[in-house]
């Protein structure tokens, strides 16, 4: 076999949003699926993980700033809770 040719897979999935964790567990399950079906190089999305939502930063500039707040304090509240 040709070492310079090879299977690609680029992953059109969205991630678990708010949960790095079962994020990175769906990760894994795309990589093994990608893999058995002969990929060897297998890519995702920008920031797949930690899987933020891309309205964060959207909206009427009078709400991103509320927006980036509400999820910053999500994020915070979920690693309080993992920590404690």
């Amino acid at each position: 076999m040709d070492e310079s040719i090879f299977k690609v897979a680029a992953v059109q999935a969205v991630p678990v949003f708010f949960d790095r964790e079962s994020t990175v567990e769906k990760a894994c399950r795309l990589i093994k699926e990608a893999s058995q079906n002969g990929a060897r190089l297998i890519v995702f999305p920008e920031v797949f993980v930690p899987g933020y939502p891309d309205w964060v930063w959207n909206g009427p500039a009078s709400q991103i700033s509320l927006n980036q707040e509400l999820y910053g304090l999500y994020s915070l509240k979920k690693r309080l809770k993992n920590i404690m």
